[in-house]
């Protein structure tokens, strides 16, 4: 049997760090944008007011789609987890020139890489919504914990979310 130091280490070796993707606020499902028809959707998501317009790969992953109608990318991660990023969620769609996609289906990425830009200055003045949702699932092993409970103030590139591996039981 290891001992107790061996298993913090081994606990905190295989969590996994997912980034913030963009500088912004975590906003509530109940919020004043009115977005609390997806809390029964989006269980495990967080929708960010952003700040700055640059979006980057939260984790590591291949992108599966970067050219769907809502120009969102989704990505499936190298641990297995489906991660979507849905830029002006409440718009049918972003403009091209109002948001900029910098990778392509079956592209692979690294935590940190910019994958998007938003035109927030023109977003503002054509009267649309720059709130963006970031959406994981598939979580299978792991079990996700926000980082700070204290601050919903995101900084991009910093750490956000923890996905700790679930102790497997033997039956």
């Amino acid at each position: 049997m290891g001992s107790i130091l061996e298993k913090l280490f081994k606990a905190k070796s295989s969590d996994i760090v997912i980034l913030a993707p963009m500088d912004g606020e975590r906003i509530d499902f109940g919020s004043t944008e009115n977005l609390s028809f997806l809390q029964k959707h989006l269980e495990d998501g967080f929708i960010i007011r952003p700040t700055e317009g640059t979006i980057i790969a939260p984790i590591s992953g291949v992108i599966t789609e970067a050219s769907g109608v809502l120009r969102a990318v989704r990505m499936e991660t190298d641990i297995g987890i489906q991660l979507s990023i849905v830029p002006g969620l409440n718009e049918t769609a972003l403009e091209p020139s109002e948001l900029e996609t910098f990778v392509e289906d079956g592209q692979r990425v690294e935590a940190g890489d910019v994958i998007m830009k938003m035109n927030l200055k023109e977003i503002e003045e054509n009267r649309k919504s720059a709130v963006t949702i970031l959406f994981l699932s598939d979580w299978g092993d792991f079990s996700p914990q926000r980082i700070s409970e204290e601050n919903d103030i995101l900084e991009i590139g910093t750490p956000f979310l923890r996905l700790k591996e679930q102790e497997k039981t033997t039956g």
